[in-house]
């Protein structure tokens, strides 16, 4: 099979209607096809049994509200999908009259499937299985389709690597227990020690990797500036206080540098629109306890909405980790990923982007980041009256200078021996000789 790519889609599904409704923020590859026929999406009366499904409340209803009476009537929330949508799973079919459901219906088998997948025959890619689903049962259903298994101890919750034929991992993305698939970067193919991110939180559950973002950020809908304020609460004693915040300012700066976001560092405590950084550890008050060293490293809120504040935004990391700057685990990286999901963003598909959910050493954004935080903010506006800084012209290499320390008075030998030092340049040093009968010759000497 000719290699192909799909271009990557990051999209915004219609649920119901294109105007005055909310969107579903999927990145699948067939979402994008369905958007263009929002009416053939249909629209569920009643919750299948035995089935995850996605119900979205309509643009202006009180979520907490409608899935409260959801799980009244016997469902179970298992994650959110913005916008205003959660997926839930019911034993038995219930109906959804009374609610103010703009749409329900099941995660189809295209939405799980990233843009980012290459068909050449054999693949491996990561499946991502919802939470709910034991990840027992999820083995069994991989390996009745035929898929090979490739453990790694550092998985995700909910998460196996898989290898098979393209029509395998189609076949793997039609099955209800399957969340999303996408790449699997080379860490994590080769068996390398890698720390997952464990998702990025909000007040109604945890996001899939199917979707992009989370909310209109902090400027609102349509892409604008935003001005935030970050708060540094306790820090880890692995580096010095100072240390600790100049890794974190860099990571701030890394996006306000592609972004229309300005950060301002303040002091207090419960403010608004602003990023609260502790590092804590065990059951640290917010719910989400950490589970000491070598396994979760953070976890932060999205934005408000869909996030309340003040927690919306906030960004907590395991104190018991081995924090370092420059090394694993790396400060500034993980830093740098989770600010990113304060900022509205979900995790990237694309291995190597700083939001792909395995963490890994970062020496700055990616294309791929900046192109997705773009879809959020304004990019940032640079002065085209002044022309971009250029790097100094190198310096000059200072000239070569030989000493050479003559014999005392003249001599008569077959052969001469010259001694010295030199000093300046770079490279190798060359000593050329003439002498008064017309030898010639020269030396190549490292400095």
């Amino acid at each position: 099979m000719k290699p192909w790519r799909l271009a990557f889609l990051a999209l915004l599904v219609a649920a119901h209607s294109l105007l005055a409704q909310p969107v579903l923020r999927l990145k699948g590859i067939g979402a994008k096809a369905d958007m263009q026929e929002p009416s053939a999406l249909g629209g569920a009366e009643a919750l299948k049994a035995g089935t995850h499904t996605i119900v979205q409340m309509e643009e202006h209803a009180d979520l907490k509200e409608a899935l409260d009476e959801l799980i009244r009537r016997g469902a179970r929330v298992v994650a959110y999908v913005p916008d205003g949508a959660a997926l839930v799973w019911t034993e038995e079919a219930i109906p959804l009259d009374g609610l103010p459901v703009a749409w329900a219906g099941e995660l189809r088998s295209g939405w799980k499937l990233s843009g980012e997948l290459v068909y050449a025959g054999a693949m491996t890619v990561v499946a991502e299985f919802h939470p709910d689903v034991d990840i027992e049962l999820a083995r069994t259903r991989a390996v009745g389709l035929g898929l090979a298994i490739r453990e790694h101890p550092d998985l995700a919750a909910g998460h196996l690597i898989v290898t098979g034929e393209p029509d395998q991992i189609w076949r793997l993305a039609e099955l209800d227990e399957t969340a999303y698939v996408y790449p699997v970067s080379p860490e994590l193919a080769g068996g390398e020690a890698v720390h997952a991110c464990a998702s990025a939180i909000t007040a109604v559950g945890p996001v899939g990797q199917y979707v992009a973002t989370v909310g209109d950020g902090w400027d609102g809908p349509g892409r604008g500036a935003a001005a935030l304020s970050f708060v540094f609460g306790p820090l880890t004693d692995r580096l010095s206080a100072e240390q600790s915040k100049s890794e974190i300012r860099r990571a701030f700066d890394a996006w306000s540098s592609v972004a229309a976001i300005d950060f301002q560092e303040a002091t207090g405590t419960g403010l608004q629109r602003s990023i609260a950084i502790l590092f804590g550890e065990g059951d640290h008050g917010d719910g989400y306890p950490f589970d000491g060293p070598g396994r979760g490293l953070a976890h932060t809120f999205f934005p408000a909405p869909p996030n309340p504040e003040p927690i919306a935004g906030d960004m907590h990391l395991d104190g018991a980790e081995p924090w370092r700057a420059g090394a694993d685990v790396d400060l500034f990286s993980v830093a740098l990923h989770e600010l990113g999901h304060a900022l509205g963003l979900g995790h990237s598909d694309r291995p190597g982007a700083v939001m792909y959910p395995y963490y890994r050493q970062a020496a700055g954004l990616t294309a791929e980041d900046i192109a997705a935080i773009r879809t959020l903010y304004a990019a940032r506006e640079t002065n085209p009256s002044e022309p971009p800084p250029q790097p100094p012209p190198p310096r000059p290499s200072a000239p070569l200078a030989l000493t050479v320390t003559p014999p005392a008075s003249p001599v008569r030998l077959a052969s001469v021996v010259v001694q010295g030092s030199a000093a300046g340049g770079s490279g190798s040093v060359r000593v050329t000789w003439v002498s008064d009968r017309g030898g010639t010759g020269w030396l190549d000497l490292p400095v």
